[in-house]
């Protein structure tokens, strides 16, 4: 376990310092941001800080010290840009909130960046395995004195404990448990969890607090805990803790004022994000991410075992993309049940009209739709979104200097009628080797109906997927294929994309060439929702357009509306009246 003497003396030296900066770079041109708050999760923040700055250099993170109320107070009068705090609220701060800081709003569980426990160790020995809140502060307090008291083996109680001003577990005793002012004189005071672990590991009587973090100690036995006599004793696993389930636990979250600037909510986006957990978890705390990893397991089973709110969905594609969506949504944010209907397009907006929330189509509805059911449809003015499409990318190894080709040329070198790269070229006169996909693939029909029209493949070495493809290419400079867009890694630079086009109207495919549909080669994936639609069923498209279902679409062979091109810019298409 790992020892948190270090955080007391770091804790220390914060609240003599004032302020302490957490990397010490450049100061000249940097913005500096000021966050202020509990000291006991002040090693994670450090931790958090230094690998931020080390990306972001133009910034400068500053710790304050003292206590959670004191970095409340410091953001209410802008002497900090956040503070960070203990959750629950420490007594005197739950109470004084109301009427000192009625403008800040208190902290929400999106703004966990960490979790700790109070953890209750015995010796192995001990055939003890839970006490509850009662027996615990009888024992700190004094009144038991026995192991046979509550249960346990061994004579006498030896209490091997931490002040509160000197470590967390102390902390969350006298706050959850026991006022420490009213604890046994002859306990042990110690300094860290390891002094506390090695005490007890060498007592067969001992009984000592620790703070519980990833790696638990082995030591020691650690003990299941009940809040009373009639509740089941829980253990403290990792589930248990950071779900909250676990009696005595601590979470650290960021509050913010209407001052805070952006820069600093990002930092804290940052903390609470996957990209930070390995940081926090070195420093002896659970990371958001683990919770949210329990919850979104936990939010799956509901789902298998048939509960959450239905989602009803109608479609024309043939493809359990809707299925996997609703999972996907279903692990990041609430249990629902998706019920998509395959139908072909007529029937499937039928559906739609007649109730069904969503409609998913490759496309407008086409005229034989309209003509069943054009009034109608004008009239309910469902929402459209293009959130995917499909794409045919033409490409050729990355020392082919040919960047952009009219749809002719690309017929002409599959069909044989050109069969070598012409003068100007790195390859010239050399012969070309055709490679695509077999018949079978969708972006292998959209290939053969845009571009060959007809007309056959000479010589094409048909590969089983884009992956083998991309593979052959890199080894062949003489190569051109054409592959499924979504298929290609979008930080890929080992091939080349060609261009489609001539003069000032070349499009190079990706998010929003395919989206817009001035990709030729491409088909766009509609979206539509009912103005019925419930506020449930509204945010998992919220959700899907986000972003944070890329990788679902490229799974199933789409590219997202939500890649980002080379400039940078969001290539999400808005929503526009139909």
């Amino acid at each position: 376990m790992r020892s948190i003497l270090a955080l007391a003396i770091l804790a220390g030296a914060v609240v003599a310092a004032g302020w302490v900066a957490a990397a010490e770079i450049n100061p000249g041109g940097v913005q500096t941001l000021r966050l202020q708050g509990t000291p006991s999760c002040y090693l994670a923040l450090s931790g958090l800080a230094e690998a931020y700055t080390k990306e972001h250099p133009d910034l400068r993170i500053e710790f304050g010290g003292g206590a959670a109320s004191m970095g409340v107070t410091a953001l209410k009068e802008g002497r900090a840009d956040a503070a960070y705090v203990e959750w629950p609220l420490r007594e005197i701060l739950g109470k004084m909130w109301p009427s000192h800081f009625p403008d800040i709003e208190q902290p929400g569980p999106e703004w966990t960046f960490a979790q700790t426990a109070l953890g209750f160790v015995v010796n192995k020995g001990n055939r003890l395995g839970a006490l509850n809140f009662d027996q615990i502060c009888a024992i700190w307090s004094g009144t038991v004195t026995l192991w046979r008291e509550v249960g346990g083996s061994g004579g006498r109680i030896a209490v091997y404990t931490i002040q509160p001003s000197r470590q967390l577990a102390g902390a969350m005793l006298s706050d959850n448990l026991l006022d420490y002012r009213k604890w046994r004189k002859d306990l042990q005071n110690l300094t860290s969890n390891r002094d506390v672990i090695g005490a007890v590991a060498k007592d067969p009587n001992g009984i000592g607090i620790i703070v519980i973090g990833p790696t638990p100690p082995e030591e020691v036995k650690l003990l299941s805990v009940a809040e009373d006599p009639k509740s089941r004793p829980l253990p403290p696993t990792v589930e248990n803790i950071v779900l909250g389930k676990y009696p005595v636990v601590r979470e650290f979250r960021f509050v913010f004022s209407d001052k805070s600037p952006a820069a600093v909510r990002e930092f804290c986006r940052f903390a609470v994000s996957d990209a930070a957990a390995e940081i926090i978890r070195e420093k002896g705390y659970f990371p958001r991410a683990t919770q949210n990893e329990m919850l979104a397991a936990q939010r799956l089973d509901e789902m298998k075992a048939g509960k959450g709110a239905r989602i009803e969905a109608a479609g024309s594609v043939r493809s359990p993309l809707m299925q996997d969506l609703a999972v996907e949504y279903v692990g990041a944010k609430a249990v629902v049940q998706m019920r998509y209907t395959v139908a072909d397009e007529p029937a499937a907006v039928g559906q739609f009209l007649g109730g069904k929330e969503l409609l998913l189509l490759q496309g407008p509805p086409g005229e034989a739709t309209l003509k069943v059911h054009g009034a109608r449809w004008a009239e309910l003015k469902a929402k459209r979104y293009v959130i995917a499409g499909r794409a045919v990318a033409i490409v050729t190894s990355i020392v082919n200097q040919e960047e952009a080709m009219t749809l002719d040329r690309v017929r002409s070198i599959f069909a044989g009628e050109v069969a070598q790269w012409g003068d100007s070229l790195v390859m010239a006169q050399k012969d070309i080797h055709c490679y695509g996909l077999g018949a079978a693939d969708p972006v292998a029909a959209m290939f053969f109906s845009g571009v060959m029209r007809g007309t056959q493949c000479k010589n094409l070495q048909v590969k089983k997927d884009t992956a083998e493809i991309l593979a052959a290419l890199i080894l062949d400079p003489q190569g051109i294929a054409f592959v499924d867009l979504a298929g290609i890694p979008p930080d890929d630079k080992a091939v080349r994309i060609v261009a489609i086009g001539s003069g000032d109207k070349v499009v190079k495919p990706n998010g929003r060439t395919v989206a817009e549909g001035t990709y030729p080669l491409s088909q766009r994936l509609f979206l539509y929702v009912s103005p019925q639609a419930s506020e449930t069923t509204k945010d998992f498209v919220r959700f899907m357009l986000s972003g944070a279902c890329d990788a679902v679409f490229r799974q199933h062979g789409f590219v997202p509306a939500g890649q980002r091109a080379e400039s940078g810019e969001a290539l999400r298409s808005q929503a526009d009246d139909q």
